[in-house]
C-alpha cells in the first residue's frame, strides 16, 4: 500500500488499508499512526474509526474504544445502516469498561439477531454476560457461538473459560488450549479485556 499512498497522498484508503495489515501483524503503534491520518484526510470515512477502536480495545482504553466506535456509529447511521460488527464493538467496549450493562446488552441483542446468530456476535455477548457476572447466558451464547462454527477460537475460548469458572476444569483447559492454538491474537482481543477463568 506504499505505492498506493505514494501515487494518492490525500486519499484515506491506502492509510486505512496499511493500517488494517499492520494490525494483523501486531503492529499497533503504525497502525495507529495510519488510522488517524485517515482520519485527519476524512473525518466521514467510518472504517479508520473502527480500526482504531479496535486498537484502543486491544491496549486496554474502554473508553477510548467506546467512544471511537460511537463516532463510527454515527457516521454509518449517516450513510447507511450500521455494521453489526459496529454493534458488537460497542457492546464489548462498554462491557470491558464495565459501564452501561443495559446499552451493552441492547447493542449485543441487535448484533445477534442482525447477523441471525453469528459465532462473532453471540461471542461478543458471551462476552458481554461474563463481564456482568452472568454465567449461565454467558455459557449458552458461547455454546451455541460454537455450534455456529467452530473454528471461531473467541467461542471456544470462551466457553473453556467459563466451564473452568463453573468448576468444569479439564473441559474448560481444554477448550481454551485448542482455542489459543487456532488463533492466539483474536483469543487475546477477548482474554486481555478480563474474559479469564
Amino acid at each position: 500500500y506504499g505505492d498506493m499512498i505514494q501515487a494518492n497522498p490525500r486519499e484515506p484508503y491506502g492509510y486505512n488499508n496499511r493500517a488494517s495489515i499492520n494490525t494483523r501483524l501486531e503492529q499497533y503503534d503504525a497502525a495507529m499512526a495510519d488510522y488517524e491520518r485517515a482520519i485527519e484526510l476524512d473525518d466521514e470515512y467510518p472504517a479508520p474509526h473502527m480500526g482504531r477502536a479496535n486498537i484502543l480495545f486491544r491496549r486496554g482504553d474502554y473508553a477510548g474504544a467506546s467512544a471511537a466506535y460511537d463516532r463510527a456509529s454515527r457516521i454509518t447511521a449517516r450513510q447507511y445502516n450500521t455494521p453489526n460488527g459496529v454493534y458488537a464493538g460497542k457492546c464489548s467496549a462498554r462491557a470491558a469498561a464495565r459501564i452501561d450493562f443495559d446499552e451493552a446488552r441492547r447493542l449485543c441483542d441487535r448484533a445477534v439477531r442482525n447477523t441471525q446468530n453469528s459465532a462473532w456476535a453471540l461471542t461478543a455477548r458471551g462476552f458481554m454476560y461474563v463481564m456482568q457476572g452472568n454465567l449461565e447466558a454467558a455459557a449458552r451464547d458461547y455454546a451455541h457461538a460454537v455450534e455456529r462454527d467452530q473454528y471461531y477460537a473467541p467461542a471456544l475460548y470462551g466457553r473453556g473459560a467459563v466451564a473452568i469458572r463453573q468448576g468444569r476444569q479439564a473441559e474448560g483447559e481444554a477448550d481454551m488450549s485448542r482455542a489459543l492454538e487456532m488463533d492466539r491474537q483474536q483469543v487475546e482481543y477477548y482474554a486481555n479485556a478480563g474474559l479469564r477463568p
